[in-house]
């Protein structure tokens, strides 16, 4: 073998490697990293965060990772779902904003849930709360009003891409059940 078909038989290597890897993490739950950021981020504090995300009617149970604007770019999760901890005490963005990748391990089967069913959200303090969803919305990535706070704090947003190339926002919006 001369030495561009060495090379060439590598980086083919390489490539099959990282193309294998992108597929996993795209299709597969990442069980395991949830489980080790659920140990390290199981503190309680003054303002109790959330933890964990359920979905039960489209078997999504996913962790819940902390994240903020950072030079107007959302932080984003490749392993849970993204909460925007500047939404709980902010008073322009809407409260318990919830977002992620629209890949069928994270927030891609938002868009097959109905009107009425069920999201439950654990937080640090042992609290659980369950929602209801009640409306559904697809966007243009342009429309941020979704964003703006609203009048009821007893709402949580879920927010994720959609459409051909991304081009669209699918937003899931439900109400805490008593």
């Amino acid at each position: 073998m001369n030495k561009w078909c060495k090379i060439s038989f590598f980086l083919g290597l390489i490539f099959l490697f990282l193309t294998v890897f992108f597929i996993l993490q795209r299709y597969i739950p990442l069980t395991l990293a949830k489980d080790l950021y659920n140990q390290q981020n199981n503190n309680v504090s003054s303002n109790p965060l959330p933890l964990e995300i359920i979905i039960p009617s489209i078997n999504l149970d996913l962790p819940v990772i902390p994240a903020k604007l950072v030079k107007g770019k959302w932080e984003l999760s490749s392993f849970g779902v993204s909460y925007l901890i500047d939404s709980d005490s902010s008073d322009i963005l809407r409260s318990n904003i919830f977002y992620g990748h629209n890949w069928p391990n994270l927030l891609g089967n938002i868009t097959k849930l109905q009107l009425g069913e069920k999201i439950i959200v654990k937080f640090s303090d042992g609290f659980i709360k369950e929602y209801k969803i009640s409306a559904f919305e697809t966007v243009n990535p342009e429309e941020v009003s979704i964003l703006f706070n609203s009048s009821d704090s007893n709402e949580i947003t879920l927010y994720t891409c959609t459409g051909f190339l991304d081009g669209k926002r699918f937003i899931v919006r439900a109400m805490v059940l008593y």
